[in-house]
């Protein structure tokens, strides 16, 4: 084994273990060279070992490395700082245990335990002590292994002001006791992690905030905060599943702020099943929050009967991004035919609120989205068997039909309207499609909108569109509508009022038999106008020109001739009857 110093190891320490086959070292150096050199014997087998930790790093492998420690041993490793004004810091680099293997490393200053992990465990670890000692202590089985037991490690001295706890899970999990001031621990997970934070002690003023953090952007976003209001209680977060959120950040801002936090791999999707006759029904970690990003379900189980599930406390976080979930369904199913309910954050929750399955069997779907930062996630549901329950009969609304015949209490049946109607309420958002009413849980119709079906009359679309200049639009007593009804009008007019005109009513009226009062009118284009001086202003209009209106004139002035002169003819017959308006041609005279 070789190790070679260079010029920018210039006034430093280092430290070299030359634990192997044979028992000493040979050093050579260049011209221009100088060092003092300490050195020390011991046995590969004999504890304890001292060590001196400096400002710069200095690197220790276990004894014999590459080769195992013995088993069924005890081996102390015990580092303190060359400055008593500082404090140590041990990483390990490599750190090999087999199953029953421990090491624990105290802070001999207070006697607290900085970290402790087994042979289950395989963390790569970062220490920081309250003093300048550290004390680490190997504890090996009796277990036979080809994997090893060995590690290497680096220890520095550091500033007091610099306290950090590092922890990167090669496998899944672990966990760390804080130490006794302002401090900052990092975890480097390589999956979503569940942190559990137990025995809480945080005085007045005093925080623990738990960041994620980009490494590469230094970039950091809240998971929560624990404050002195939360001493002596269990505190529950879960990480961001994005791979370049790879760190976990927990910091403490003051002294007397403690807590053992452990971490595990996140489970997404989890499965409760309840199959008592009676009980209650929990969301994880209650009273705590539930952790965001996560998706449960619960099954519950009746031996018979019905299953009725109370929910008697819902507390969701709603917000214009992110949106608690809790969905109930019938059966043993998460289909969306077969949901009686949910609650969402953004909405107003009414509790308690019960439910009642067609069998024995109910679901529940817990859904919290990543988003979710601060705010409550929990709920608190009792359930037991029903045996004795009361359908809603369907009720007898005239030209409408409902989707069954018996409704459940607690579920809610849709009626429709039978073929050729529709229901015109607009304030009921299903307009001519369908109204539902809700049986409640003794058997009787809860209050809700009527189902009001009105005879529909065929659309006038189809029949009239050959007449490309009339135009027309259906419209009730206070609005517009596209689906003619009983009692809806039909307005009518010509797409060019100057060059076409009605011919036939203006409106018609659709009635109770389906059909319309009276036949659509039709456009009739108007009579082009003349625009000579000698043309009179109305002659245009019975199709008279120039010589038509002197026509005209002649006859009523022979008239009046009769009249006023030695003729009487007036006194037995009128102007009008003798001649008949409706003899004049409406074609323009040529």
């Amino acid at each position: 084994m070789n190790w070679n110093l260079t010029s920018n190891d210039s006034t430093h320490v280092r430290n070299f273990d030359g634990v192997d086959t044979g028992n000493g070292f040979e050093i050579r150096q260049s011209s221009n060279v100088s060092f003092n050199l300490k050195f020390m014997s011991y046995s590969a087998d004999k504890c304890p070992f001292y060590k001196e930790s400096e400002e710069v790093q200095s690197g220790l492998l276990s004894p014999g490395y590459p080769r195992n420690f013995p088993r069924n041993s005890t081996c102390e490793f015990y580092f303190k700082a060359k400055d008593h004004a500082k404090i140590v810091n041990v990483r390990f680099t490599e750190l090999v245990l087999t199953p029953r293997d421990e090491v624990t490393a105290y802070d001999p200053t207070d006697g607290h335990v900085i970290a402790k992990y087994d042979g289950t465990e395989n963390l790569l670890t970062s220490m920081t002590s309250k003093g300048d000692p550290v004390r680490i202590i190997f504890t090996f089985s009796e277990h036979l292994t080809t994997v090893g037991r060995r590690f290497k490690l680096i220890h520095q001295a550091l500033s007091p002001k610099k306290c950090f706890v590092e922890y990167v899970p090669v496998d899944y999990s672990g966990q760390f006791s804080s130490l006794n001031r302002s401090c900052e621990y990092k975890l480097y997970p390589s999956v979503p992690m569940e942190l559990t934070f137990e025995s809480i002690h945080v005085p007045q003023e005093g925080t623990i905030t738990v960041f994620q953090s980009k490494s590469l952007l230094n970039y950091l976003r809240l998971l929560g905060k624990i404050r002195s209001e939360d001493t002596g209680r269990t505190k529950y977060f879960k990480t961001i599943d994005r791979w370049d959120f790879d760190t976990i950040i927990v910091r403490t801002n003051a002294t007397n702020v403690l807590f053992r936090m452990s971490f595990k791999p996140f489970i997404s999707s989890r499965t409760v099943i309840l199959q008592d006759s009676n009980g209650t029904l929990l969301s994880p970690y209650y009273p705590e929050s539930y952790l965001r990003d996560i998706e449960q379900v619960f099954y519950v189980i009746v031996p018979s009967g019905h299953v009725m599930l109370n929910f008697t406390e819902v507390k969701l976080f709603g917000g214009p991004y992110s949106n608690g979930m809790l969905t109930i369904y019938d059966g043993h199913t998460t289909s969306e035919s077969a949901k009686l309910g949910y609650f969402e954050g953004r909405s107003p929750i009414v509790v308690p609120q019960c439910f009642l399955g067609s069998s024995n069997n109910i679901t529940i779907k817990f859904l919290c989205y990543p988003d979710v930062v601060s705010g409550t996630n929990r709920f608190k549901a009792v359930y037991n068997m029903n045996t004795q329950v009361n359908f809603c009969d369907d009720l007898k609304w005239t030209n409408a039909h409902p989707e069954r015949k018996l409704t459940l209490p607690g579920r809610t049946t849709k009626y429709f309207c039978n073929k050729d109607y529709l229901n015109p309420d607009i304030y009921n958002l299903n307009v001519g499609k369908w109204v539902s009413r809700k049986c409640g849980l003794y058997g009787e119709w809860e209050h809700g909108a009527t189902l009001m079906c009105k005879r529909t009359c065929p659309k006038l679309d189809e029949k009239l569109k050959v007449n490309s200049t009339l135009r027309w639009e259906y419209s009730a007593r206070f609005y517009f509508t596209d689906k003619p009804f009983d009692g809806t009008y039909v307005s009518f007019k010509c797409s060019d009022y100057y060059q076409w005109e009605l011919n036939g009513p203006q409106t018609i009226t659709c009635t109770s038999h389906g059909n319309y009062s009276a036949a659509p009118p039709t456009c009739k284009k108007r009579p082009k106008k003349e625009t000579g001086s000698s043309s009179s202003s109305n002659a245009w209009k019975y199709g008279a020109g120039a010589g038509g209106a002197l026509l005209i004139a002649s006859i009523v002035i022979a008239v009046l001739r009769v009249c006023f002169g030695s003729f009487t003819c007036c006194d037995s017959v009128s102007a009008t009857t003798t001649i008949s308006m409706s003899g004049l041609s409406t074609e323009k005279l040529t």
